[in-house]
């Protein structure tokens, strides 16, 4: 909520001084982060698709590189809006994205986390179009990235679900200058 106004959905309100700070990173900067992002977040899933499907790997690899540059276009074509600047949103951003790639480090929480997303996409996809996943797209390949590119898209929900919950929890203990 915001306190100056008491109106929960005014936006968040950036102060100059939050903006004069703030300096957004260039182009290979923001590749190369989600580059890792991406890469480290997505190897539960790859070796999952490996070992138990025997799907082909270049399509999920293929997944991999449109997310990255999916979350590169957003971030950095996004960098330059005031609400980029906001401390809050920041702090969310970097503790959403690290609880995500911490949880895919630590093996078998990474691994249990993808693999029932990975069932879900999978029986949400035969439970929606009638068909088992794989008879969907006749190139396996292809198939391997659309599996990648819907399974992705239901961690991406997940996340945002985890980063709204962080987001009150950030600006529930945020310290403000301001009297009040």
């Amino acid at each position: 909520m915001n306190s100056e106004t008491g109106n929960p959905y005014q936006p968040v309100l950036v102060d100059d001084a939050e903006i004069a700070e703030y300096q957004p990173a260039s182009l290979l900067a923001t590749m190369l982060r989600w580059t890792f992002v991406c890469v480290i977040s997505a190897t539960p899933s790859f070796a999952i698709g490996l070992m138990a499907v025997q799907s082909k790997g270049i399509g999920m690899l293929a997944g991999i590189a449109f997310f990255i540059a999916l979350y590169s276009a957003i971030d950095y074509g996004s960098s330059q809006m005031r609400w980029r600047s906001n401390k809050s949103i920041r702090r969310t951003l970097k503790i959403t994205y690290g609880t995500r790639i911490v949880i895919s480090i630590i093996f078998p929480i990474g691994v249990m986390i993808d693999l029932y997303s990975g069932l879900l996409t999978t029986f949400a996809t035969q439970a929606i179009t009638g068909k088992q996943f794989t008879d969907l797209v006749e190139n396996e390949i292809a198939a391997a990235f659309l599996g990648t590119i819907i399974h992705g898209y239901t961690l991406n929900v997940i996340l945002g679900l985890f980063g709204l919950v962080v987001f009150g929890i950030v600006k529930a203990f945020e310290v403000t200058d301001k009297p009040g």
